[in-house]
């Protein structure tokens, strides 16, 4: 069981929670809608509920990869809305490779519109 991210917020963070758009709030509101408790929750994706509490709640940063995936397909979503939820590469595209090309694509299509 996972009890606590490597991403804990220092006291220094800046509050996630003034982001209406952050993960944390977007998993919240995806469990209740898929009407599943806090306590069944974490149980399915192998967390301590207080610490996925902390992450609904925007006290802990977004969790690890492998419990966005997690969360993910207990809520039968695609994982990549929660990646971007979370700001940061699934970690298919995180590989070297695979971000020069959304970069360079990402440059490409940004180019376009400022033409």
């Amino acid at each position: 069981m996972i009890n606590r991210s490597p991403n804990a917020k220092s006291p220094n963070d800046e509050s996630l929670s003034e982001d209406e758009g952050s993960f944390g709030d977007f998993v919240r509101a995806k469990r209740l809608s898929a009407a599943i408790s806090l306590k069944e929750f974490a149980k399915r994706i192998e967390v301590s509920p207080a610490y996925w509490s902390c992450v609904e709640t925007n006290k802990e940063k977004p969790p690890v990869n492998e419990l966005i995936e997690r969360t993910a397909a207990v809520l039968g979503d695609d994982p990549d809305d929660y990646f971007i939820r979370a700001r940061r590469l699934p970690p298919d595209m995180a590989d070297p490779k695979a971000l020069e090309t959304v970069i360079r694509y990402y440059r490409r299509q940004h180019k376009k519109r400022n033409v």
